[in-house]
């Protein structure tokens, strides 16, 4: 081989030592890969072989086959194969040569502290007190101190060893069952960030209020209907504190409102307010709201009496001692007779020589209450004198001997009177007394009324000793007869 190709063979391999042998392949000739068989030169003598040549050329020595002489100009020289190249890939721009990954990094782990976190620290105790009058119906509360700033509390009361359920405010209102026992409250209070610590008070000992407003007995309040009332029904006078207030039908309870007429309320404070129309008694219990009995525990039993408007004014009841007659009226202070029948309400009050009526005498408002006066506390005078009159159980008696018009005046008590006219028709056979009649006296009366003659017996007039009975009747149709005209008022 001439030094010129092993020159190329000697760039060739460093080129493809540097990465590069790809460029130079494509620009380099092509080499066939297969060796074409040669025929040397002959020489022109038996000679030596030139060890050069010999070395260059590894492959077998084909058969030659012998030449007249052999060339002497070197280029007549047989050409020379190199040994196969392998085949190199396709050029690729350089800068378009993939770049090898780098080997990929793996994660990196964190190192684990070998040192655990320290747990929250407790909170620094601070200090609880039970604050108040420790007397039944008053409030006590738990005051704390020296705790860090932004600490909050949770409570709870206890009473002698029981834990009192539900009693988890800062606040304790007593009762009359605690009267007697030892209270504490235990207050857990909590840092930020910190654990809880618990502390309890000292304790309490509660007492009975001997200052309560509320009596053993029956309070009783008065009240006239359509006014306005706002009446304490506190155990406590001034601040109630926390103490709640209910009313009740019974001492047990429960709650319930409609134990008031309509019209009347108990506020949770306990004031009784508003207004009634209706002229009644009524009962019923405050009930006072505790901690340990937060549905109401017994207070004070009350009754209210609810009497007739201020502006009431007197009216009477006048009915017939016939028994056969069952005509009543009622006589109204303004001088208004109502009659008890709806086909004739205007009819006079009428009678009979021989017979007589039965009057009583009681206060109507302007709502339609009415209030009967007792019979003791009426009397009643006559403007004949020959009228007899006389007080009994039912009322007053009224008998007539003599017929006209009289006009009969009821006094009260309280100094009201009231006066209407009676037409008293003739009797066909009326037979006057010869001897003062005599008036029945009931029990316990102060005795006859006003006008009265003293006897106490209505002379003979045809009636028998039913006579009382007939009267009776008659104040049962005046009572009748009074309903009427509430009715007939209230649907003017």
């Amino acid at each position: 081989m001439s030094a010129a190709a092993g020159t190329v063979v000697a760039m060739i391999a460093m080129s493809s030592a540097f990465g590069v042998g790809a460029a130079v392949a494509d620009e380099a000739p092509a080499t066939s890969t297969t060796s074409p068989s040669v025929t040397p030169t002959p020489r022109s003598g038996p000679g030596p072989v030139d060890a050069t040549e010999a070395a260059a050329d590894p492959t077998p020595t084909p058969t030659v086959e012998p030449s007249a002489e052999p060339s002497a100009d070197p280029s007549d020289a047989p050409p020379t194969t190199a040994a196969p190249t392998p085949s190199a890939d396709p050029a690729v721009p350089a800068d378009s040569v993939p770049t090898p990954a780098a080997a990929s990094t793996p994660p990196t782990v964190p190192t684990a502290d070998a040192t655990p976190a320290a747990a929250p620290a407790a909170t620094a105790a601070g200090t609880v007190a039970v604050s108040g009058t420790a007397t039944t119906w008053h409030t006590l509360r738990a005051v704390t101190d020296g705790w860090p700033t932004g600490t909050t509390f949770t409570y709870q009361w206890t009473l002698g060893t029981q834990v009192v359920d539900g009693a988890t405010g800062d606040s304790y209102v007593l009762g009359a069952s605690e009267a007697g026992n030892d209270l504490t409250v235990a207050v857990t209070g909590t840092a930020p960030d910190e654990d809880p610590t618990t502390v309890t008070s000292a304790s309490v000992r509660v007492e009975t209020n001997d200052g309560s407003t509320f009596t053993t007995g029956v309070r009783e309040l008065d009240a006239a209907a359509g006014d306005t009332i706002s009446i304490p029904i506190q155990a406590l006078t001034g601040d109630q504190g926390g103490l709640q207030y209910g009313v009740s039908r019974t001492a047990e309870g429960p709650v319930d409102v409609g134990a008031l007429p309509v019209g009347l309320t108990l506020s949770s404070t306990g004031v009784l307010s508003g207004s009634s129309t209706t002229a009644r008694v009524v009962d019923f219990w405050v009930l006072a709201r505790t901690t340990q009995q937060p549905d109401g525990a017994a207070g004070q039993h009350v009754q209210l009496r609810i009497g007739l408007a201020a502006d009431a004014q007197m009216s009477a009841g006048v009915s017939s001692n016939d028994l056969d007659d069952t005509s009543a009226w009622t006589v109204f202070a303004d001088g208004t007779i109502l009659f008890n029948r709806r086909t004739d309400p205007t009819r006079p009050i009428t009678s009979m020589v021989g017979a007589g009526i039965t009057v009583n005498a009681g206060l109507s408002d302007r709502y339609g209450n009415t209030e009967p006066y007792a019979v003791v506390d009426n009397d009643w005078t006559s403007s004949v004198a020959s009228d007899v009159l006389g007080k009994y159980d039912p009322g007053t008696g009224v008998g007539f001997f003599e017929p006209g018009d009289r006009v009969l005046t009821g006094r009260a008590v309280d100094g009201r009177t009231i006066s209407f006219t009676v037409h008293v028709a003739p009797a066909e056979a009326a037979v006057a007394p010869t001897t003062p009649a005599e008036v029945p006296v009931a029990a316990g009366s102060d005795g006859p009324g006003a006008g009265a003659s003293g006897p106490t017996q209505l002379a003979f007039t045809g009636a028998d000793e039913t006579g009382p009975i007939a009267w009776a009747l008659g104040l049962l149709a005046a009572g009748a007869a009074l309903l009427t005209a509430r009715l007939g008022r209230r649907r003017a």
